[in-house]
């Protein structure tokens, strides 16, 4: 009978399920850690993998049982997150979904997001984490006054971490409800090194960081890039316009 039920259950439920009562702990161990499924010792493992792998990737096996550290992390230390969508075959496409304050939930894929940290290291699952705790924990009004404004909706929060954030029309009417609460400090003791784009207007989730995140580096390089290209182009038809090629 127990088998013929394991036989029903989804691929994906069933790999969750044994995950948890500990199939993956001799390759956590192999790899040095012993899970623990914290927030802490998930930053040691980004920081082994960089030194390990570089951009090289890895094998499906080992980002997935990876992956799975992310998400049972995200599960243990953000209230109300839980696994989702394992009623279906495809590891790849198991989620985690998190309760947060500015909608009913959002929604990521840490083994996907695991298996691309291998391929480039500035897509850490950690930072990922820390959006996601701090969606969890704070409403849009506490999220406007605990970051500080930068340009074009950017609010740069300790550590340096980005979101971009709508400001209401009203600003002034308004900003006496800004509340700067109390916040959690592990959040903001991981150094940033790419932006968190995550949109929200209204107090609601309109953009989720299920896409690829340029860094704040990368940003800055395209910019002054096509500025550069531009003022070629600039230079061009100025030339053209003279006479100096006229006899």
């Amino acid at each position: 009978m127990n088998n013929e039920n394991e036989n029903n259950t989804p691929f994906a439920r069933r790999f969750v399920q044994d995950m948890k009562a500990g199939t993956g702990n001799l390759l956590f161990t192999a790899f040095g850690f012993p899970p623990k499924y914290t927030f802490e010792q998930l930053c040691e493992i980004e920081e082994a993998f960089k030194e390990r792998f570089g951009n090289r990737g890895v094998m499906p096996t080992t980002a997935i049982t990876f992956g799975f550290y992310l998400g049972e992390t995200m599960v243990r230390e953000i209230p109300g997150a839980e696994w989702s969508n394992l009623d279906q075959d495809d590891i790849w496409d198991i989620r985690v979904s998190v309760p947060t304050k500015a909608s009913d939930k959002m929604e990521c894929m840490p083994v996907r997001r695991f298996n691309k940290y291998s391929k480039n290291t500035e897509d850490r699952p950690s930072t990922m984490f820390w959006m996601f705790a701090m969606l969890s924990k704070y409403t849009h009004e506490e999220l406007l006054g605990m970051g500080t404004p930068m340009e074009d909706g950017w609010y740069i929060f300790p550590g340096g971490h980005m979101m971009r954030l709508s400001v209401p029309k009203d600003k002034a009417a308004v900003e006496e409800s800004f509340k700067k609460p109390e916040v959690d400090q592990k959040l903001f003791d991981l150094e940033a090194e790419e932006l968190n784009v995550v949109t929200i207007e209204n107090g609601k989730i309109k953009e989720t960081p299920m896409g690829s995140m340029d860094t704040i580096e990368k940003r800055e390089r395209d910019r002054l890039e096509k500025e550069k290209e531009n003022s070629e182009k600039k230079e061009k038809k100025d030339v053209r316009g003279k006479d100096n090629y006229k006899f």
